[in-house]
């Protein structure tokens, strides 16, 4: 982790040295400081670079936010001079893994031939539920098993808006069928052809 301090006055500022860092972390992120950064004299209008050495400790993925403040002395007045800044945040993922799952060469080969051996090495991702609450991970059947799941499955969410249409339909829509159009806006008009009164 690196700070910059700026001295946007003309005198220089002595002794500027950060204070411990204060890490906010969300998640199962976590993070410990292995080695700081000595004092320095910054110079009107000079800018400084801190750095830090962190180690990632947590034990899931998350967030890290690093804050830090700088305090020094003005060098003709002796006054406090300070600056303090935070990090954007940082996202902890969860380290790549591979594995192989399946080793194919031939059963047999003769003497002197060229032959190719493959390995299978299944990409590991993170799953994420359907509708953000089931797992259908359950239902895999492909080979090797795909770690996100049945490919068909994404059906399932068409399948599920159309099921709901039906049964929102079947409750709340009227079936049309025998009604008068004209009955609908405000009953018949006089003059108006109904099967009560065939044209002539």
């Amino acid at each position: 982790a690196t700070l910059q301090v700026t001295n946007t006055g003309q005198a220089t500022a002595t002794g500027v040295v950060p204070g411990g860092l204060t890490i906010t972390t969300t998640g199962g992120a976590a993070a410990v400081v292995l080695s700081g950064p000595p004092a320095k004299d910054v110079a009107g209008s000079a800018t400084a670079t801190f750095s830090w050495t962190l180690r990632e400790t947590g034990t899931a993925p998350g967030t890290l936010q690093v804050s830090a403040r700088a305090a020094g002395a003005d060098a003709n007045s002796g006054a406090p001079v300070s600056a303090s800044g935070t990090s954007p945040t940082i996202q902890v993922q969860t380290p790549a893994a591979l594995s192989v799952s399946a080793f194919t060469f031939p059963p047999a080969i003769s003497r002197g031939q060229t032959f190719t051996v493959g390995a299978t090495i299944p990409i590991q991702t993170s799953y994420v539920p359907w509708l953000g609450i089931f797992d259908l991970r359950q239902f895999n059947t492909s080979t090797p098993p795909d770690p996100n799941g049945n490919i068909y499955l994404g059906l399932a969410y068409v399948i599920t808006i159309a099921l709901m249409t039906v049964v929102l339909g079947t409750l709340f829509l009227r079936e049309p069928k025998n009604v008068k159009i004209w009955s609908e806006v405000g009953g018949e008009e006089p003059g108006m052809m109904t099967e009560a009164t065939p044209a002539e």
